[in-house]
């Protein structure tokens, strides 16, 4: 919703720069009328278009159709300080769910936005919490990063006006908190309100003990019992590095 009264829609495309204008005007209707662009930014895949707040459909010519369920929108979430997004497929990704969500809660994050990037979740989600809200989100195009990519932009735009941060990982990936911190919150209050997108944090990869490379992992163990060596350091440059952003100080993210 905007000030407007309308909602914008961010769509993510994967097409040729001179190809968005034609692919635009004969393509996207919100229900029965036309849509409105606003904006075209190639450098992130990313269209933004607006319709009529009384919109119940997007209309994509002869490729998709997408509607927001009403059990998913945005302004039914709870406000909180501290959200996390990610997406998961198969039921090995799901399975390390309920350690990856019960983990960061002790850290302080208090919203969980979970993708479910799976044909199978068409009925029932894996478990309910008031917590954790499901987002199905299929893969149609069989482009991991460009999915990613509106994932990402989507769940920001959900957490905008609820959520003051939001983090945005893989569930096989974990804060680690230093210097006696117990609390995500704290180590974000320095940068509360800034003019800044967000903050960037570093990757260091944990592997097996160098003796048990090679060896068969024991069954419904957690990603945090398999994996306990880490690497010496955390890696160089800007290389994997992962964010928590302010979704209200973000226009597209790539």
């Amino acid at each position: 919703p905007t000030q407007n009264g309308v909602e914008i829609i961010f769509i993510m495309t994967h097409l040729p720069k001179q190809k968005y204008k034609r692919w635009y005007e004969e393509s996207w209707y919100c229900s029965s009328s036309p849509a409105v662009m606003r904006g075209i930014d190639p450098r992130s895949h990313t269209l933004t278009i607006e319709c009529p707040s009384s919109t119940q459909s997007i209309k994509v010519g002869d490729v998709a159709q997408y509607s927001i369920p009403s059990n998913i929108c945005p302004w039914k979430f709870k406000p909180a300080r501290v959200s996390a997004c990610t997406m998961v497929k198969g039921s090995e990704a799901k399975s390390q769910l309920p350690a990856w969500i019960a983990y960061h809660r002790l850290i302080g994050i208090e919203q969980f936005y979970i993708y479910l990037n799976d044909d199978e979740e068409k009925d029932e989600p894996p478990f309910h919490h008031e917590n954790v809200h499901w987002i199905p989100f299929q893969d149609t195009l069989n482009k991991k990063f460009l999915l990613q990519r509106a994932m990402q932009n989507d769940c920001i735009a959900r957490a905008r006006n609820q959520s003051d941060w939001v983090a945005l990982y893989d569930v096989d990936e974990f804060f680690q908190l230093m210097d006696g911190s117990t609390d995500v919150s704290t180590i974000l209050q320095p940068y509360d309100g800034k003019r800044i997108g967000g903050i960037s944090i570093k990757n260091v990869f944990f592997g097996h003990h160098p003796e048990e490379v090679g060896k068969e992992l024991e069954k419904n163990t957690s990603v945090l019992e398999n994996f306990v060596w880490r690497v010496p350091s955390p890696c160089k440059g800007r290389v994997r590095e992962k964010m928590i952003v302010q979704p209200n100080r973000v226009e597209y993210f790539s």
